[in-house]
């Protein structure tokens, strides 16, 4: 690379060469250290201008950068990765937030600590100590406002490091996840209430998928009191309903059922078979949320085509051994179950219990049976 001194000796002998003068003519030395002043106060003018340029650019994006850390809805800060720990950086925005002065963080290295809430310490503790094994994590806690308040926050942490892998700098933002904290709690609370109410029912609420297979997807504990069923029995099982209806009033209520796909409710009445083999008389009203009329329809005839398969399926089974009533073999035969079906029970998985008698034509069909 070429120095001022040689840049300067160049453009002296270009000079010479340029205007036609002999070399006795002028003073080469005074006129190299003419030329070399004036390139250097050039460069000294762009270097000046450069660096202002650069300090400028800088102070923008220092200034742009502050304006986005103090309007953040998360107070950044940064803290060494080794030795005590001491704070490196906090944002402006932990004034708004928290109350505290950016200086307040930066000149106690325990202040972070001091400000966790007794009941979080150990646990936050635990996360941190797992921290500097994997060099990324998120914990929730509650932390002291300098109002004296707790606020739950969301703490996010990132580990730098330097080229060599040793521990640098830790990065880290504080969210405030009260308002979240307490809907969360709302909704636990409500949850609960329910589940009490659903458990203290008479009635058996349940919900399946109005499509496709018809999956079961909810049921309400008490199906366990009411019917001696386990939740997970009618959960695990899409014939749970079909296979406990009473074989003579299937065919019958799943025609009934094709009025909920058109209405979007329906009840219905029948039999039902309980875990321990008695027989109930239930009203199963149902509804479907949220149904489009057009889909509705279409909802219809394919319930339609799906009944008429299970009931295919099932007049096959009956023919390839089932017993006379269409219960699979080895069931106990209606006849026997006959006297012991009870008049009223607890509703099945979203059936009321009734103390009405069954219908005329149950009886009569019961009777039918026993005398044949």
């Amino acid at each position: 690379m070429m120095t001022t001194r040689e840049y300067a000796r160049n453009a002296t002998a270009t000079l010479h060469h340029i205007l036609h003068i002999q070399p006795d003519e002028i003073d080469d030395d005074g006129t190299t250290a003419v030329i070399e002043r004036a390139i250097k106060d050039a460069t000294r003018e762009r270097d000046g201008r450069v660096r202002q340029q650069l300090k400028n650019t800088q102070a923008a994006a220092e200034l742009r950068l502050a304006q986005l850390l103090n309007s953040s809805p998360a107070v950044v800060y940064s803290f060494k990765a080794t030795g005590e720990l001491a704070p490196t950086f906090v944002s402006e925005n932990i004034r708004a937030i928290f109350g505290y002065s950016p200086d307040e963080y930066l000149e106690h290295p325990s202040f972070w600590r001091d400000r966790v809430h007794p009941d979080d310490l150990a646990r936050v503790d635990e996360a941190v100590s797992k921290f500097f094994q994997n060099g990324i994590h998120a914990m929730e806690y509650r932390f002291r406002r300098k109002d004296g308040s707790w606020r739950w926050v969301n703490d996010e942490q990132r580990l730098i490091k330097y080229k060599n892998g040793r521990p640098l700098e830790v990065v880290g933002s504080w969210s405030d996840i009260s308002a979240r904290k307490a809907a969360e709690e709302a909704q636990t609370a409500a949850h609960a209430r329910l589940s009490k109410l659903l458990i203290s029912s008479p009635a058996v609420i349940y919900s399946y998928r109005a499509m496709g297979d018809l999956a079961p997807t909810f049921v309400s504990e008490n199906i366990r009191d009411c019917l001696g069923y386990e939740p997970q029995e009618y959960l695990e099982n899409a014939d749970f309903w079909h296979s406990r209806v009473h074989p003579d009033e299937l065919a019958a209520v799943e025609a009934e059922s094709v009025h909920l796909f058109k209405k979007g409710r329906h009840a219905v009445e029948y039999r039902f078979l309980k875990k321990d083999g008695s027989w109930c008389s239930a009203i199963r009203p149902m509804a479907i949320c949220s149904i489009p009329d057009a889909a509705s329809r279409r909802w219809a005839r394919h319930s339609r085509r799906w009944f008429a398969t299970r009931r295919n399926r099932a007049s096959s089974k009956t023919r390839r051994g089932g017993s006379r009533s269409g219960w699979p073999s080895g069931w106990p035969s209606i006849d026997s179950r006959a006297g012991r079906m009870c008049s009223s029970c607890p509703m099945a998985p979203g059936f009321r219990s009734t103390n009405a008698r069954p219908p005329r034509a149950e009886l009569s069909q019961s009777t039918r049976t026993l005398r044949r």
